[in-house]
Formats: structure tokens, C-alpha cells, sequence
């Protein structure tokens, strides 16, 4: 199962850059696609919502739809800042962020301003199990 999702989160950086890249040719640079101004720390596949979630190392938080390369949001979260692990929920509306101050639970479903979620308390890592619990 993990390989998949590494393959398939291959495949979709692969196809937002190639795509980015083609697009850079017809416009402008300045017309380009949105990108990431630091970089990119994180990157986690949603197969449930064909999407590639991207984390940069300053905590701004991207999604971008995975088949066509389209940016679809920009949040950023300072708490998030030097990520060092990503882990999206099997329905991809939370996801866990191990910073250096500790994992932190997202509620990606939430306003953007309280996405970040609180940290866990004493935790150093943490994942979500198949039902989502974690």
C-alpha cells in the first residue's frame, strides 16, 4: 500500500511539473502557476480526492489537483514551519504534521485560520490507522 502511494505521488510531482513546465513555455512568468517561495519540506498524495498536498519549510500548505496540475488552495500556517513528516487520513480531511515542536492535528476541512489544529501532547510521531483513529 505504501508503495503505491509513493508511486502515485510520484507520478502526480511528475505531472504538476511537467505540466507547470508546458504552461511556463505558453505564458509568461509571471503568469505562471503558483509555487512554493521556500523549499518544499513535505508532499502527501490524496487518492481519495485526486489532489497532492505540498508543505514547504516556512508552513505554507498547498494543494494542487493531481491529474491536471492545477493549483486549487494556498494556506499558511506558522506552526507548521519545518515539517519534518505528513501523513494525510485515508479521507484526506486531516492530516498530521510532525514540526520540531512536536505533531500537530489538522482539520483540513476547517477555515484556514484553524487548520493547524492543536499539537499532541508528548507526542514525537503518530499516524492514522485504516478507520481513521490515530
Amino acid at each position: 500500500m505504501r508503495r503505491s502511494l509513493v508511486s502515485a505521488a510520484s507520478l502526480a510531482l511528475l505531472a504538476v511539473g511537467l505540466l507547470g513546465a508546458a504552461a511556463g513555455t505558453l505564458r509568461s512568468q509571471a503568469e505562471a502557476a503558483p509555487s512554493h517561495d521556500v523549499a518544499i519540506a513535505q508532499l502527501a498524495f490524496c487518492d481519495a480526492a485526486g489532489e497532492l498536498h505540498s508543505l514547504d519549510a516556512a508552513g505554507t500548505w498547498k494543494t494542487w489537483d493531481a491529474a491536471s496540475g492545477a493549483h486549487r488552495s494556498t494556506w499558511h500556517a506558522p506552526a507548521l514551519a519545518g515539517a519534518r513528516a505528513l501523513a494525510l487520513a485515508p479521507g484526506c480531511r486531516r492530516a498530521l504534521v510532525t514540526t520540531p515542536a512536536g505533531v500537530r492535528l489538522l482539520d483540513l476541512d476547517a477555515p484556514p485560520e484553524r487548520r493547524a489544529g492543536a499539537a499532541l501532547e508528548g507526542a514525537a510521531a503518530a499516524a492514522f490507522l485504516d478507520d481513521e483513529r490515530i
